[in-house]
């Protein structure tokens, strides 16, 4: 698909982004307004916003999938992409292991583990995040600035830490923007969004491991 007709394609879909992109910020806040204002349990606000991301995963791929390159959840078992996604796994292995550490060493409380919350953490999450982050959001970006790769994984990755505005300490942050470009890079290398999902997941699953 040529820059021009990709360009056309999201003229005529501006406000289906415009949509997305509410509806995105709306479900990530939704819980904390529910449990504030509205004395919702944990569990029951999880829940509204598991119904909620799926409903908005399915609606963005259906929609955008076409539009940009690489949206996508084909499986190419590769060498490359094989070798690719174990040596990113170990690396977060590592990594999330340096922020236990450091999480314990500064007496971080972890919150409390749900069946609910695992369910989000480990499927909903990865799917819904990736093919907004690294589908929809990176698709545009990448539009804009073309070749500029590094710049496309800045970008997408200070907006996925900017949006996980809960996790507010520096150690937080700095592991959420490492994983993202992380994703990235596997998104951009194996054209697709079946292994960033597939190492989000694991990402999310090391993270629970350590609490």
């Amino acid at each position: 698909m040529t820059d021009q007709i990709c360009v056309k394609n999201i003229k005529d879909n501006l406000w289906c982004f415009l949509f997305t992109i509410a509806a995105y910020i709306s479900f990530t806040i939704l819980p904390y307004l529910l449990m504030r204002f509205f004395s919702v349990g944990f569990d029951d606000s999880i829940v509204v916003m598991l119904v909620g991301q799926i409903s908005l995963a399915f609606f963005s791929y259906k929609k955008f999938s076409k539009i940009f390159s690489g949206f996508n959840f084909k499986f190419l078992a590769s060498k490359e992409n094989l070798t690719l996604y174990i040596s990113l796994f170990v690396l977060s292995l590592f990594q999330s292991s340096s922020a236990y550490i450091f999480s314990a060493n500064n007496q971080y409380e972890n919150s409390h583990v749900t069946i609910p919350l695992v369910v989000v953490l480990l499927f909903i999450a990865p799917l819904y995040e990736e093919v907004f982050f690294r589908g929809l959001v990176y698709g545009l970006i990448k539009l804009k600035f073309k070749n500029e790769t590094i710049i496309c994984y800045f970008i997408t990755t200070l907006l996925f830490c900017l949006i996980h505005f809960n996790s507010y300490e520096m150690h937080q942050q700095l592991n959420i923007f490492i994983s993202g470009l992380m994703l990235c890079l596997i998104r951009e290398r194996t054209g697709g969004l079946f292994y960033p999902v597939l190492l989000h997941s694991a990402m999310n699953f090391l993270s629970l491991v350590m609490k």
